[in-house]
Order: C-alpha cells, then structure tokens, then sequence
C-alpha cells in the first residue's frame, strides 16, 4: 500500500496537496526534486522514492525479481536506481509483482512510466500545456491548476455498454491510464508506449501438453512468492470457487497462527456464502461473512466510486468495499483470487470462442446477439429467435446512450484461428481495463496491502504455453487448473462451477432502482447533465420494470453509477473529500534540488 506521483513543469507546492490526499496510502511522504521535475511517494515502512547517479525512482507496490533457485528478491526503489544505470529502461524487463514506477532519465531528460502485466497497481498520468503529471489515483491529478475537465463521451459510451472504461483510458480526455504491462516513454515533444515484456505477442501455437505438475508447481511458488513476511496478519477474499480455496490452502500451510477469510453475499442462501462457508471449514480459518442489502447500496455505491474513481464492476465492487472495510479490523494483506479465469479460460467470453471454434453455426448465431443485443430487440432470425426466448427471455434494452458519443464498435474476433483461447490471452493481455487497479484501490482505501498472486509473470508465461485443448472442452472450461486444484483442495472441490458475485436481482433490488429513479435518475437531473439520452434511459428503466433481468439492470446501474461520478469529480473539488483513514499522519519530506 504506497503511492507515487510527480510533474514536470510544475510548481512544487502541489505536490503537497496531492500528498495530503493520498495520505491512505502511507504514514510518511518522501519528496525528491531535480529543477523542473519532481517526484513523491506515499509510504509506510520504506521509502520508495531514491536519486540515483543519473535517475530520479519512485516505485509503488511490491515488486520483486525471481533469481535462481527461485528466491525472490524484493526491489526497492534504489535497487532499481541502480539497475537502470546499468541497463537503462530494460531494467523493467525484470521486475515481477505488482508495481507502478516513474523514472526520470536526468541526463537524456526522458520520463518512463510503467505498470505490471495486469495493471494491479493504478498510474495516471495528465498532459497540460508544457507540463505532465502522473499520481497513482487520479483524484490527485484534478487539485493541479489549469486541468482539462472535458470528458471522454466515447469512453462513458463504452462504460454504459460493457461496465468498465476502455483500455487506457478514464471518463476524463487529459487524463488516461498507463497501459497494463506497458511503460510510456515521454520526452518534450513526444510520448509513446512501449510494451515491458516484448516476447508476448511472439508466443508461438501450443504443441505439446503441460503437465498438471508445472501448473500445481507454478501455482504454489506465486503463492509463496506474495507472502515472504509471514509476520504480517493475513486474510483471503474467499469465494465459492477454486482459486480463492486454493490460495487459502497454500496460505494455510505457510501462515503461522490465524488465516482469516472474507466472503459477501445477499443472504444465507448465496452460493457464494455456502460455497465460501464449506472452503473455510476444510482450511481451518477464522471466516468471515458478510451479508450486503440493496438499501445500503444507497451509501455504499457514492463511496465505492469516490474510491475507485471511474466506476466499474456492477454490484460486485460496492459488495468488495464492504467487505474491505470489514476486514481492516483483523488482517494486514488481503489475498485475491483474480486472473485465473483470465489466465485458464473459464470466462462466459472463453464458452463462446471455443463455441465459436467447434459448432457450425456458432459464429453467425452469436453476431446475430451481438446486434440484436446493441439495438435492444429480438433476432430477426427464426433459429436465432427461438434460442434467444429459450435461453434469455425477453429482448434486452439497448444500453443508455450518450450525447454526442461516437456508435460502439462491432465486436470482431476471428473464428478461423487454430488456437483462438491463446489469441485471446494474447490480446487480453494487449488492452486489459482498470478493473484490477480498482480493486487494489478499495483495498488501500482501509490500509490493506492488497495480492494477487495469479498475476504473477511466471504464471503469465505458462499459461500462454498451455494449448486450448487443455483449457476447454465441450463440458467444462480451466481443465488443467481443476486437475492442479486436485493437489490442494479435496476433490470435489475442483467440479466447483464458475460463479460471478453479485446481489440478487429481485423485487427488493427492483425497489431500490426505482427509489433511484426519484433521488438520482430524475428526467430534470439527466436532461441537465446533458451526458446520457433521458429516452433511452427511459426505454431501460421500463424494460426492468416490465421484464426485470440482470441486462437491464446493468443497464440502469451504470446510469446511477454516472451520475454519481459526475457528483463527486465534476460538481465538487477532490480535495473535500474526507480522509480514508482515521490515523494521524506522521509526514517526513526530503527534498534536494539542483541545477
């Protein structure tokens, strides 16, 4: 839990506001400067903010290096001071875990900004006129004087279609994200994004199977690999399935004393509390459960985005807050089990691609949704229609357009590709959203060091060997990963199904949409933000009172969840709002400067 951020060209004594905001992420500020250019951080054990001979580090997160023999070796930010004067940039090409470094090139005057393959830890960055900043939260970037406010309409449009900002980007047009697993290198006149790793892409098609025993082995070492201080009190964000149970196996053999675990749910019948509940009882932990209403929504909502900025994730992430909040009072370091669907395929996406592949038919059935889903009717094909009843119902709605945005893109995807799940990972890996950033935020809003240790490189790298026959089949998706699971968890554990945490879309949840519809969504407040047609939001709020389903209360959602960002970022100044953290905050600034 740290933070970094800096600016060229601008005047030191906003670096002091942005440090007072982000005072959740450390009890300490250190402050280094070199004319023009200045860099600080947030932290609470070590700085991570070092000059080196001919660079300026700030680094944010937990990364390290796997040297031989498998050790892990933390990097702090004089480490990677001094490997860069050795090996300039390609210094980042070591670096594993979760990470955000800035680093200041004093005598070629060149800016590098990188981030970790899957974007654990945020990093921003804003241009101005003869000026950049970056911070790892952008609430920090709107305190600098002179910010462009314009919002990104075409990156709003793709939030209210698919949840999430587009890669790179954020509701804002002057300020985006540094690419997952990329660094932008920047200079006076220019700016460019360069990938860390640049074999990814080169990844040739699977021939031979991987052994169960390499995943099992590479599972393991990720696991020990993010918890090295055993000292620290740790927890697990435990859920019905086989990832979260298996790191809470691994942490369970390793940790001394108390594991403690975390589950939310809409009630004692969740699956996901059951399923929870039955893992706690095989491991041994102190767990934990946690029951979220659609009333409270109300509150937890407005503070979910205030903290995660951009919103995101549905329901989901409001329920993660909670569950953040609560574990703060008994654990240190929050474990999650993220990315392994991502990394092994057991996505709804990874079902279609493989459909796609193996069924006559499936490719022309499923863009025949795609566009019924986008226009908010039926099918018009007769085949297509009968499936689409049978399986979803009613049409869906459209999702809620907004002004002056340009149309949503048609998805294409090739479906004559020999191995599509690996240029699926491949490409996932090229243009991967916030969402995981968004999580370390919620974390770091509490004070919790926040691990994902199936973002792990080495995982990475594996999981791009492992040929799509060993991913999915007709029956079942993360084939290899369930037959690894074997080695940690009882068997029945591995035929867990694949679930997505939510609240229950019922006449209670229906209530609370509709009671947002008088507080939030009024025709007056939509028309007078002038961001999202009141016509198609109305065409939404009917679909989900005549024909309530989950689509349509996506729809809705993210236009409650808009105008709430709209609130908090555009109707009122980032620095109101109130501190994550009840401690005092204990500030030592260094700060050199020289010619």
């Amino acid at each position: 839990m740290t933070a970094i951020f800096g600016s060229i060209g601008l005047s030191p004594s906003s670096h002091r506001e942005m440090a007072e905001l982000l005072n959740h992420r450390g009890l300490h500020v250190a402050l280094e400067a070199d004319g023009g250019v200045e860099f600080g951080g947030r932290y609470t054990e070590r700085s991570n903010i070092a000059r080196g001979e001919n660079c300026l580090v700030a680094i944010g997160g937990n990364p390290f290096e796997v040297a031989e023999r498998s050790e892990r070796i933390s990097i702090e930010a004089q480490d990677l001071a001094v490997r860069y004067r050795a090996a300039g940039a390609g210094a980042l090409r070591e670096l594993n875990g979760h990470f955000a470094v800035a680093i200041w090139d004093l005598r070629r005057e060149r800016l590098f900004l990188g981030r970790d393959p899957f974007g654990v830890c945020p990093l921003y960055v804003a241009r101005g006129p003869n000026w950049l900043a970056f911070s790892t939260e952008y609430k920090a970037l709107l305190l600098l004087d002179g910010i462009d406010l314009t919002i990104d309409r075409d990156a709003v449009q793709r939030f209210m279609a698919s949840g999430w900002a587009p890669h790179g980007r954020t509701f804002f047009s002057a300020i985006s994200q540094v690419p997952p697993g990329g660094v932008l290198v920047s200079t006076d006149d220019d700016a460019r994004i360069a990938r860390i790793d640049v074999r990814r892409s080169s990844y040739q098609i699977p021939r031979a199977d991987v052994p169960v025993s390499d995943v099992r082995d590479h599972v393991l070492h990720a696991i020990e690999g993010y918890s090295p201080d055993c000292g620290r009190r740790y927890g697990v964000m435990l859920s019905s399935g086989i990832d979260s149970a298996i790191i809470t196996a691994a942490l369970r053999r390793r940790v001394v004393g108390d594991l403690n675990t975390f589950t939310v749910g809409y009630g004692q019948d969740d699956p996901e509390i059951l399923g929870a509940r039955q893992t706690a009882i095989a491991t041994g932990t102190n767990h934990h459960e946690l029951i979220v209403r659609p009333h409270q929504l109300s509150s937890l909502l407005p503070e979910t985005i205030r903290t995660m900025e951009d919103p995101g994730g549905y329901d989901e992430f409001p329920c993660l807050f909670a569950l953040h909040r609560k574990a703060r009072n008994f654990v240190d370091v929050i474990f999650s089990g993220n990315v392994s669907d991502t990394l092994f395929a057991s996505m709804s996406w990874h079902r279609r691609i493989w459909n796609e592949k193996h069924w006559p038919g499936a490719y022309l059935l499923y863009r025949e949704f795609d566009q019924a889903e986008a226009e908010g009717r039926l099918p018009h094909g007769a085949i297509a229609r009968l499936i689409w009843r049978a399986t979803r119902g009613a049409a869906w709605p459209a999702p809620c357009s907004v002004i002056d945005a340009a149309p949503l893109p048609r998805k294409t995807r090739s479906r004559h590709s020999p191995s599509p799940l690996l240029d699926e990972l491949r490409s996932v890996l090229e243009r991967f959203d916030g969402r995981m950033g968004a999580q370390e935020m919620l974390a770091a809003r509490w004070g919790l060091d926040f691990r994902m240790p199936y973002a792990e490189r080495g995982l990475i790298d594996l999981a791009l060997r492992i040929p799509d026959r060993q991913k999915m089949n007709s029956r079942s998706g993360k084939l290899i990963f369930r037959e690894a699971a074997r080695q940690f968890l009882p068997p029945h554990f591995s035929r867990r199904p694949k679930r997505i945490q939510h609240l229950k879309y019922d006449a209670e949840m229906a209530d609370w949409i509709h009671s947002c519809r008088e507080t939030v969504l009024s025709q007056e407040v939509v028309r007078s933000r002038n961001l999202i047609s009141y016509d198609s939001l109305a065409r939404a709020l009917d679909a989900l009172r005549t024909t309530p389903n989950e689509v349509a209360f996506k729809r809705v959602w993210n236009a409650i969840a808009l105008e709430h960002w709209a609130r908090i970022f555009l109707d009122s100044k980032p620095g109101s709002q109130p501190a994550s953290i009840g401690h005092d905050i204990v500030v030592s600034c260094q700060q050199e400067s020289t010619s």
